[in-house]
């Protein structure tokens, strides 16, 4: 008799052992989900600001819309604020490019001079590091490892 009881009571404490295990599962994939979702809104809504600020500019006659500065950021912030699922194939393009860039690669020429454009600038690299810190894939390794060996990390700007 208190052998059935012991099953049974082992029985009842395996399944509610398992219960917990799937309900812990599934709300980690929904935070992690959502913390994804935050994270990419986030990012959005920094260059949809950016792009604000930018035909701000140009209403304002700061900044020509004829020039290639004004082309160059409308068409980066555009881009990046229609694609939130690209994030990681725009980190990945943008880290491999500061990576491998030689020395005498052509850029195109921004308008540094203006200050109003050389601050719309700072908050563009920000936002630039910011997707590159929270999608590249190397350093989602980089951090992966820094956990596991229990290094702390800085906080993110976004």
């Amino acid at each position: 008799m208190n052998d059935e009881i012991l099953l049974i009571a082992l029985g009842l404490l395996v399944m509610f052992a398992a219960k917990e295990l799937i309900a812990t599962s599934i709300i980690n994939h929904y935070r992690s989900k959502y913390k994804s979702v935050i994270k990419a809104e986030k990012t959005r809504a920094h260059f949809a600001e950016l792009r604000g600020k930018l035909l701000d500019l140009a209403v304002k006659n700061k900044l020509n819309v004829k020039t290639q500065t004004f082309e160059s950021l409308h068409l980066l912030y555009t881009i990046i604020m229609r694609r939130p699922e690209q994030y990681s194939a725009i980190a990945h393009v943008i880290f491999s490019a500061i990576v491998e860039r030689e020395p005498q690669s052509q850029a195109h020429e921004l308008d540094v001079d203006n200050e109003h454009v050389r601050e719309l600038l700072l908050e563009t690299v920000i936002g630039i590091n910011v997707i590159i810190y929270n999608y590249s894939s190397f350093l989602k390794f980089v951090k992966f490892v820094s956990a596991v060996l229990h290094i702390k990390e800085s906080k993110s700007i976004v």
